[in-house]
């Protein structure tokens, strides 16, 4: 009886220590992101629009899960739409995501729905998973209203696709 009492406690730390992420991977810090998706359940497209297919793939970056949201189209644009309202003050936004290009690449772009002032663009156009991160960052105050697009294609069918979409307030 002595013996499991003393090894009672040990399992339980080891428990409370142990963390899901990948090895040298840091721990992800949510409490500074104002949007993160990695698209592992139908419910993640939940607010999204646009004018094309956003269907799921079985593809995905490391630490990625399983399933990736692939964007795809043509001549209208945008292909994907998600409108985010910043709820806090956040001196600056970025933008980061993992892309994969399947046929002409595409791009992933914030801007404010006013479109005033400066916007943030990524490009994917690598046929393996590369992680961006956007070279500019946007201001944003309590209440502003940030459009989130995802376009592949154009008069040029173009396919791409994108995993673990990260709005990071920044300070």
């Amino acid at each position: 009886m002595k013996t499991l009492f003393f090894f009672n406690p040990l399992i339980v730390l080891l428990l409370v220590n142990y963390d899901c992420s990948q090895p040298g991977e840091p721990i992800r810090d949510m409490s500074k992101s104002l949007y993160f998706s990695s698209f592992e359940l139908d419910s993640d497209t939940a607010g999204w629009t646009g004018y094309s297919g956003r269907t799921f793939d079985a593809d995905a970056p490391s630490g990625g899960g399983v399933r990736s949201l692939r964007i795809e189209g043509g001549c209208i644009i945008p292909h994907a739409v998600r409108t985010v309202i910043v709820p806090r003050k956040g001196h600056l936004l970025s933008l980061e995501l993992w892309g994969k290009k399947i046929a002409g690449g595409g791009g992933v772009s914030l801007r404010r729905a006013d479109r005033y002032g400066p916007a943030i663009q990524v490009s994917v156009q690598e046929t393996v998973w590369t992680k961006h991160r956007s070279a500019v960052e946007l201001p944003c105050e309590p209440g502003d209203q940030l459009v989130l697009e995802l376009a592949s294609g154009g008069i040029v069918y173009g396919a791409m696709r994108v995993d673990l979409i990260e709005l990071r307030l920044e300070e």
